[in-house]
């Protein structure tokens, strides 16, 4: 399992190199071969992706087709893309007020098309709402602070503060969050 792992997470890796090439050919073409050439010989992704084999570059990959696809204008195939990161991490999800409010003719068509795809995928795997509950503990765990800009900033500033307060800033945080999605979304 481990070769497949790695072999999967190389695969990504060079995926998103041919990606990133294809953004780089719209952003900048003179430099494309350099971008290129940066990406590849990144350290930091090659001690992850290639010797370690971690699978966020499945995520990165599909991250960056999600953007490729965006640049282009095809918001259907972007929604599909941006689905297929989600399903690897949650945090793509964060881009999705973006894709839904470029794509402003075809918002339904595009939601459904990112649902769609990430119900597809995860219902094989449902076993009811136990499966949500890693989630929810997760957040009750003082070191899961550092998920955010509010928890990091109190956990600075009062270095020592109670346990207690974890679940609460971490859920305020999360909502101010939303807000400011809400707010980009709308206008």
């Amino acid at each position: 399992h481990l070769f497949l792992t790695k072999f999967l997470s190389a695969l990504s890796f060079f995926g998103g190199a041919y990606v990133f090439f294809l953004i780089a050919r719209i952003y900048k073409p003179e430099k494309k071969f350099t971008l290129l050439l940066l990406f590849l010989w990144n350290p930091l992704l090659l001690f992850e992706f290639i010797q370690n084999g971690h699978l966020d570059s499945v995520m990165i990959f599909f991250l960056l087709l999600f953007v490729y696809l965006f640049l282009k204008k095809e918001f259907s195939w972007a929604a599909f893309a941006l689905a297929l990161a989600i399903s690897t991490k949650y945090i793509p999800l964060l881009l999705a007020p973006f894709l839904l409010k470029a794509a402003s003719g075809h918002r339904l068509k595009v939601f459904f098309i990112m649902l769609g795809v990430i119900l597809f995928l995860f219902l094989p795997f449902w076993r009811g709402t136990d499966m949500l509950q890693g989630l929810f503990d997760q957040a009750s765990r003082s070191y899961f602070m550092i998920a955010g800009p509010l928890p990091a900033l109190i956990s600075f500033i009062w270095p020592s503060y109670p346990p207690d307060l974890a679940l609460p800033v971490l859920w305020i945080s999360r909502f101010v969050c939303i807000l400011v999605l809400a707010f980009f979304f709308w206008f």
